[in-house]
């Protein structure tokens, strides 16, 4: 099953993002720039594009192992990440992904979970692992264990001003797919569970609530920048890798060329899956469909791919249908030597056979010869049968009467 961003209610159409995606786990909007942020876990990147999924980039992808949740400030221009890989971390950079800084990186082992206090300027998140809600500053200080939130299994966290929200399932009653929610008073140690059987609740996002202290007005839009505008600290911005690159044909065919059976002037032609690729998704128009009919002559096939960015790329090749032909008959001389050939063949197994008796014959005269002279000092006797006894020596030979080979030898004796 091919994996997808997809972005509904915001625009007339339903946008996709499903190039070069393996596991996307995060995914967060910044309401003040309008961009897309989201994680692969399985790429071990980070990468951002325009709300419609245009001017894609990746902005983190070393030092980073299996990013999970991710959230913005939108008002200072910085982003916050999860990784739960080999070294697991909370990390900040800025909103183009440079100025990176390590929050956390220890007593930490599976982070999937983030939130966001723009009013306290602080992180909470949810370690899948040891079963804890934790809390620290947008600097790295303060570190707090609020709770440990045992038999659960997170998968998202949110929040707002009076509440924990987060969604995952209970290893106790094997209930998938919870929504749970916790006072954040935490005045008593329990908590309440709201949930629904046969639900399956992932992701969870709260609609902002907040109005940040620092709030800053957004430089994009009277940036000079071409492409994608990232936001930065303190009002800046940087402008970000413009998507000049147009896909790529990775196996146009070469010229096809093809005839028809007896009695068509057209041929069914087919070429195999063409395949792109490209920092950005793409659409593709052709002017004819594998499999479709081509008539007698050349035709010029066209396939073209263009980018969210606008870039294009061609792939043409012809395709040549020739009309059915039969085969021309032999010409006399091409008879004459066929069947000169043929008798050639015929005299040589003759002679090869000839060879093969003449040498059996000779080999069985060779044997007779032999045996005469075993029965040169040989004593013959009749016996009451009719039979020959033969002695030679210790041994002795009875030869039927009516042998005619074995009586030759003995009439010689």
């Amino acid at each position: 099953m091919g994996l997808c961003v997809d972005m509904m209610p915001l625009f007339p159409s339903t946008f996709k993002i499903n190039i070069s995606l393996a596991e996307p786990l995060g995914l967060r909007i910044d309401i003040n720039s309008r961009l897309l942020y989201w994680t692969d876990a399985e790429l071990g990147t980070i990468s951002v594009s325009k709300l419609d999924g245009g001017y894609r980039n990746t902005l983190v992808e070393t030092e980073i192992d299996k990013p999970g949740a991710i959230v913005t400030e939108p008002y200072r221009g910085y982003i916050y990440f999860t990784d739960w890989g080999i070294k697991p971390k909370i990390e900040r950079s800025d909103g183009d992904g440079t100025n990176r800084l390590l929050l956390v990186n220890t007593l930490i082992i599976e982070p999937r979970s983030l939130a966001i206090d723009l009013k306290e300027r602080a992180l909470y998140w949810i370690d899948s692992a040891q079963k804890s809600l934790e809390r620290v500053n947008y600097d790295g200080t303060g570190r707090t264990l609020l709770k440990f939130v045992v038999e659960l299994n997170i998968f998202s966290l949110g929040l707002d001003d009076d509440a924990f929200f987060w969604s995952g399932y209970s290893s106790v009653n094997g209930s998938a797919g919870n929504l749970y929610f916790l006072d954040r008073k935490l005045e008593t140690d329990r908590y309440s569970v709201r949930w629904q059987k046969n639900n399956n609740y992932k992701g969870i996002s709260l609609r902002p609530y907040q109005e940040s202290d620092d709030v800053i007005p957004d430089t994009c839009p009277t940036a000079s920048c071409r492409g994608l505008c990232l936001p930065k600290p303190y009002g800046s911005y940087s402008c970000w890798k413009d998507d000049e690159t147009p896909p790529v044909f990775q196996n146009c065919p070469d010229t096809i060329s093809v005839s028809t059976t007896p009695g068509k002037t057209y041929s069914l032609v087919s070429w195999g899956e063409i395949l792109l690729k490209d920092n950005n998704d793409f659409i593709v128009s052709s002017s004819h469909k594998s499999g479709s009919e081509f008539f007698l002559g050349s035709e010029v096939v066209s396939i073209a791919a263009k980018d969210l960015a606008g870039n294009e790329a061609w792939c043409n090749f012809s395709v040549t249908v020739n009309g059915y032909t039969e085969k021309a008959p032999l010409s006399p001389t091409v008879y004459l030597v066929i069947c000169i050939g043929g008798a050639l063949v015929v005299l040589v197994l003759i002679a090869v056979t000839l060879q093969l008796v003449f040498m059996s014959k000779l080999g069985r005269q060779h044997e007779r010869h032999s045996r005469n002279q075993g029965v040169d000092n040989a004593s013959v006797n009749h016996t009451h049968s009719g039979d020959v006894l033969v002695s030679a020596g210790s041994v002795q030979y009875t030869i039927p009467e009516d042998d005619s080979y074995y009586t030759h030898i003995l009439d010689d004796y």
